[in-house]
């Protein structure tokens, strides 16, 4: 996969996340659940992509691009998660296994023990939302 085509792909993503918001809001979660499948095709195609490069001794990533790929599919993957999980609220039908982002219990520390940054609550409060969500739709 050529450089200019993981580029157009990553704006393709981004572009398949956008349409989903959209036909959300406009309760149309059939086209929503179409946009998500293939957005989930496309991420995997993506990811095969990036780990191809990886295993490539002489590969044209750097370390630092490396990270900054699998950092931007992870954002990725949990945004598509978080839509499947409202599609299938609404429909009963998710869109793709869980293979992206496994539910699991989350890990928020020790009740006493501040948060050291806002980026870290964050994290902790979307994945107790993820948790909370799956037993919903289960």
């Amino acid at each position: 996969m050529t450089e200019s085509s993981e580029k157009n792909i990553k704006i393709i993503l981004i572009c398949c996340t956008i349409f989903i918001f959209i036909e959300n809001l406009h309760r149309r979660y059939a086209d929503s659940a179409h946009h998500l499948r293939a957005s989930y095709q496309l991420l995997e195609s993506f990811r095969e992509a990036i780990r191809s490069r990886e295993a490539t001794p002489y590969g044209s990533m750097s370390q630092g691009e490396i990270t900054s790929e699998h950092t931007m599919l992870n954002i990725l993957a949990k945004i598509f998660e978080s839509l499947n999980q409202n599609v299938a609220m609404f429909t009963g039908d998710e869109c793709f296994s869980r293979t992206i982002h496994q539910s699991r219990e989350p890990q928020i520390g020790h009740p006493e023990t501040p948060f050291s940054n806002l980026d870290e609550a964050e994290d902790s409060l979307s994945s107790l939302n993820t948790f909370y969500d799956s037993f919903l739709i289960n």
